[in-house]
């Protein structure tokens, strides 16, 4: 009705309030054909709409998703905006893992750096991913950085902890592929294992059991572990 009637600022509440959930149930290309019908100088004024755009489109583009939330960082930096800052930082973060384009990393490392240096530190209700999101980045470009220690154990704490179970996973999941490079096997069979209890304990999706067979694969054929390999 929105869209018939060009009600687009009607519209763009209705996306904000929506988006999130609309996600989270995988049905991003609902809210991504809102956004598409609305003016492009609505986007530009409105970081939020932007970020959200740059979400929806991660699956299919993460290169235009990482340009996308360059944007919106930028507008989001200059009106002070940190929670969408640092969420469209996080969200390039992903763009670049899940495309294995790992380049980009190096550029966004320096941003949080900067940012963190300046005093400028993530919200409360965000900072588990933003921790996990700079730890995923710097094992895979600067593993061997002065501070790597310190990222490794927020990681570890925030799998530890109760709280929650996808940023748990994904700290899990990272924590034991970077103990495979770093030639720490024991920590990476512990954290493994860690990673099938919380699994067998809530349950978790299809897609995570998978994520941890492939993250088995690679600690059995770096351990010799050749035929256990096979078989994940």
């Amino acid at each position: 009705l929105y869209i018939e009637a060009g009600d687009w600022d009607g519209l763009a509440r209705m996306a904000l309030r929506e988006a999130q959930g609309l996600v989270g149930q995988g049905r991003s290309r609902v809210l991504e054909a809102w956004l598409s019908k609305m003016p492009e100088q609505m986007l530009g004024d409105n970081p939020w709409l932007l970020y959200w755009k740059g979400v929806c489109r991660i699956p299919f583009d993460p290169a235009e998703a990482r340009n996308i939330f360059s944007e919106a960082f930028e507008l989001f930096k200059g009106g002070g905006e940190k929670t969408g800052m640092f969420l469209s930082w996080s969200g390039a973060v992903d763009t670049a893992l899940i495309a294995l384009e790992f380049l980009p990393l190096d550029r966004l490392i320096t941003v949080l750096d900067d940012l963190l240096a300046k005093g400028e530190t993530p919200p409360p209700e965000i900072k588990d991913r933003i921790f996990i999101s700079m730890f995923c980045a710097a094992s895979y470009r600067q593993p061997y950085r002065p501070d790597m220690a310190l990222w490794e154990e927020k990681a570890l704490i925030i799998l530890r902890r109760e709280g929650d179970f996808a940023l748990r996973f994904q700290a899990g999941a990272y924590l034991a592929l970077y103990y495979v490079w770093m030639g720490r096997f024991v920590d990476s069979r512990a954290t493994l294992d860690l990673l099938r209890r919380l699994l067998d304990s809530d349950g978790g999706t299809d897609l995570m059991r998978i994520i941890v067979h492939n993250v088995e694969g690679v600690y059995g054929f770096f351990t010799g572990d050749y035929d256990g390999t096979l078989k994940t």
